[in-house]
């Protein structure tokens, strides 16, 4: 609900959403099916929502991983990948997931958007698009620590 309250104070146009399944608190189910239902309460309260899913639990071995009751935890994997799908939109980094989630789950909102090795030479932005000069963009998630944070 906090987290809400500071979407509506801030307005922004887009509220961007970085996700990485492994970094929610799994042993707190409750907690972490909270955090992957954000992106869908803020649909839902009328903002643009786009994720950055960094990977999808269907491509993880749970039994090697050493999650008990797996029947139970795919399931409640399943109902989290379908919330996270309520997002206007959500991009992948590899065809993979991409497909994945086209083939299993129907979605039609779903981007690949390559980077590193398996980028394409990328194409400037048209900025004539843009019509208004102030956009605001909210991104939501965690970052790797570069040299800059550590200061």
């Amino acid at each position: 609900m906090r987290l809400l309250n500071t979407i509506r104070q801030l307005k922004p146009d887009v509220v961007w959403f970085n996700l990485v399944f492994s970094s929610l608190p799994l042993r707190k189910i409750r907690c972490a099916f909270a955090g992957l239902s954000a992106p869908a309460l803020t649909r839902a309260a009328g903002f643009f929502t786009h994720i950055t899913l960094h990977h999808i639990l269907e491509h993880v071995d749970f039994a090697a991983a050493g999650v008990k009751r797996e029947r139970l935890f795919r399931v409640g994997t399943n109902l989290a990948t379908k919330a996270l799908l309520r997002a206007h939109s959500v991009s992948v980094l590899l065809p993979g997931y991409r497909h994945t989630l086209v083939t299993k789950y129907s979605a039609k909102n779903v981007l690949l958007g390559t980077h590193g090795t398996f980028a394409s030479i990328p194409t400037p932005p048209d900025f004539s698009k843009r019509g208004n000069p102030e956009h605001r963009l909210l991104a939501i998630g965690t970052g790797a620590p570069t040299s800059a944070s550590k200061r």
